[in-house]
């Protein structure tokens, strides 16, 4: 399988701080029946430390991301799909060739380090009927070699046979089980950059299925000088319109 990645009222008479508290309570109270009667079923963003990089959409921005579309492929806040309200972010490629629907988050290593962890933790929907050779998210580090600076790259990328965990131009794991289509999955993806490169995708299938796929690849460079996440739609090669959906992003670089 061969993949690619372009790169606020006031009350003013008196009242006792009991009465203040009870009504309080009656209020949080109404607001929860409220939510609950909705049936709204939206989850709380995940809280962001200093560290990290974020984005849940919510507030109508892509956050500390960029974003990239090309060939008539489009990314966009929404909340047609969403985990945490009101927004979540969609991403489509049409059937135009190599293109991409992304966001993205570079971070420059000062001191081209030899080994570098970045995270990458997202809800994602993915398609249902997705066409083979899709990227849907990723990490990456610029290394240097003897010879030449280039990408590595570990992808959630679609196949013809199932989904699997990749590492561009080296080797791939199928995961088993499968990832939800047409459905909301949580996924964290771990990797440890170095010359014996580790991948770890976990994910929670939101339906009670977990799975784990791992990926071990020896690797020749000397350092690397920055690492990145994408998020969105991406392909190499002419394929179906898709659309995919995101929320709640969190970007540990290292």
């Amino acid at each position: 399988m061969a993949l690619l990645v372009i790169l606020g009222c006031s009350n003013e008479s008196f009242v006792s701080d009991d009465a203040s508290t009870d009504a309080i309570a009656n209020d949080v109270t109404s607001d929860v029946l409220d939510a609950s009667e909705a049936g709204d079923g939206c989850a709380p963003p995940p809280i962001c430390s200093q560290l990290e990089d974020c984005a849940s959409f919510d507030d109508g921005t892509y956050g500390p991301f960029a974003s990239s579309a090309s060939s008539g492929a489009m990314v966009s806040i929404t909340s047609a799909e969403r985990v945490s309200c009101p927004n979540g972010l969609m991403a489509t490629i049409a059937s135009n060739g190599a293109s991409n629907a992304t966001l993205y988050d570079d971070h420059k290593l000062g001191t081209s380090p030899t080994t570098a962890h970045p995270i990458l933790e997202l809800d994602v929907f993915l398609p249902s009927s997705p066409p083979a050779g899709l990227s849907f998210f990723s990490l990456y580090a610029s290394v240097n070699t003897t010879s030449a600076s280039e990408a590595v790259t570990v992808l959630l990328a679609s196949a013809s046979d199932g989904w699997y965990l990749s590492l561009v131009s080296s080797g791939s794991t199928k995961l088993t089980p499968p990832p939800r289509v047409g459905a909301w999955n949580h996924m964290k993806l771990d990797v440890t950059f170095n010359a014996s490169t580790s991948a770890t995708l976990t994910y929670d299938r939101q339906d009670g299925l977990q799975g784990t796929a791992m990926l071990n690849e020896d690797l020749n460079f000397s350092s690397i000088t920055a690492t990145g996440a994408t998020v969105g739609v991406a392909t190499a090669a002419a394929a179906a319109a898709t659309t995919a959906y995101y929320d709640n992003i969190v970007f540990t670089p290292p």
